[in-house]
């Protein structure tokens, strides 16, 4: 369900519209290597900041929660934590007015919306993600938007005590049953290394990735600080795609992580678990998410990722099938093969026709040959392991196995074009762009 202004609030706009469009003022960066510093308004000190710092959207992000075509929701944070009330602003870049070349967004009550809170727990007591999930969007466009709070309307002069982000721009997904062409990016284990993400990070975001999928181990722990220095870095992919994470090891407190990521509550998992395991179409690609962390349930998450694995499998619309987690199911590098990942899930992969799999934990890069049953599959047949776990992580040794088609001890990422029938994967040294292995698969009739 969309959600819309307040009645209030809707009038006040309408009475603005004839003020023109208004825009955002530049938000402050903050410094990747200090200190957050401030818990919240009641914190020590906390009462000397003015309003504008303290709701100073940071750490801003898109992922989906629904339909990836007309859906999109909207995550960031606040020094303020109580008495906050998130609010959105968005609309269809071509709907947005000029003015010396900044967008600016149109006076339309329909275009406003607001959100809640997520609350977790972090080193300094309760934190809050402010989240806006917003549907009914128009597919395969481009809209600008601006995240924040804002007091009331004037019915002359616009907003009244607008603390917003800068004007920023996503795009939604193509259609269902949508066969155009989809680029997205796959990457993970920045730990230890977000110094040299940030150094890299503008170049890394001129992919073309309508979404970037995380293999986990972002921080190194789970404290506020570190993912703070973490957004900071990333920010230039993530104002360029929708993200979609998994956890890993390094995350250490997985109800912080999900506190800061707000991704699909899948219905069929039983409580408990939402967010553990999730699913998406992005066209003619299904997309699922896993937690093979030590403390996930592995026996209800296989249940229900046969039924979801098999129900993409059924739909015409999907040509391939791609799966996420951290612990690699197979890899010759430090950790090894992930005895649990193999047990409960890859009998599952095998069953429904899972074209790749990704993962990270080692840091290293990896591809498998075509596996099946636990050996080299048939031609046509099987599925391939990507080890994509060295997004500037400290690297680990490669190592070669039955399995492995091409191993080396690099720092990388992958990037996935997909056009119809035919998939093409590179993965790419983050650090110089170099192109360090292709794999080319190809549907039958294409």
């Amino acid at each position: 369900m969309t959600i819309s202004a307040p009645p209030a609030l809707a009038l006040a706009l309408a009475a603005a519209a004839a003020g023109g469009c208004w825009r955002t003022a530049p938000a402050s960066v903050d410094d990747p290597d200090a200190s957050d510093g401030w818990a919240g308004p009641d914190a020590v000190g906390a009462e000397d900041l003015g309003a504008e710092a303290l709701d100073e959207p940071r750490n801003v992000h898109v992922t989906w929660r629904g339909d990836t075509g007309s859906s999109l929701t909207f995550s960031w944070r606040t020094l303020r934590r109580i008495g906050y009330t998130p609010r959105l602003w968005i609309a269809p870049e071509d709907d947005c007015a000029g003015d010396g070349g900044i967008a600016a967004l149109p006076i339309d009550p329909a275009l406003a919306h607001t959100g809640g809170g997520d609350t977790y727990t972090n080193e300094d007591g309760v934190g809050v993600e402010w989240i806006v999930e917003v549907t009914g969007l128009e597919p395969d466009t481009e809209y600008a938007y601006a995240v924040g709070t804002w007091s009331w309307f004037d019915p002359t002069t616009g907003p009244e005590d607008a603390r917003l982000s800068p004007l920023r721009r996503v795009r939604t997904g193509p259609p269902s049953g949508s066969a155009a062409p989809v680029t997205f990016a796959v990457g993970g284990d920045t730990q230890g290394g977000v110094a040299n993400l940030a150094a890299h990070a503008d170049e890394i975001a001129e992919t073309p990735a309508a979404f970037w999928l995380l293999t986990g181990d972002m921080t190194s722990s789970s404290t506020q600080l570190q993912w703070n220095t973490w957004f900071a870095a990333a920010a230039p992919l993530l104002d360029a795609a929708v993200v979609m994470p998994v956890p890993g090891n390094h995350e250490l407190s997985y109800g912080t992580f999900y506190g800061r990521f707000a991704l699909p509550a899948e219905p069929d998992l039983q409580p408990g678990l939402g967010e553990h395991a999730w699913s998406f179409d992005y066209g003619n690609v299904h997309v699922v998410g896993l937690d093979s962390t030590d403390d996930a349930d592995m026996t209800p998450i296989a249940a229900w990722l046969d039924a979801d694995l098999a129900a993409a499998a059924a739909n015409p619309a999907i040509d391939w099938k791609i799966v996420v987690f951290h612990h690699p199911a197979y890899s010759s590098s430090s950790h090894g093969c992930t005895a649990r990942v193999l047990e409960h899930w890859v009998p599952i992969f095998d069953a429904h026709g899972v074209d790749l799999a990704f993962s990270g934990h080692d840091h290293d890069y990896e591809r498998t040959v075509p596996i099946a049953g636990g050996a080299h599959a048939l031609p046509g047949f099987g599925v391939t392991y990507i080890v994509a776990g060295g997004l500037f992580a400290p690297l680990y040794a490669s190592g070669d196995s039955w399995w492995t088609a091409y191993s080396e001890s690099t720092h990388s990422y992958v990037v996935v074009d997909v056009d119809g029938p035919v998939l093409h994967l590179t993965a790419i040294d983050p650090e110089d762009q170099a192109v360090i292995d292709e794999l080319l698969l190809q549907k039958e009739g294409g």
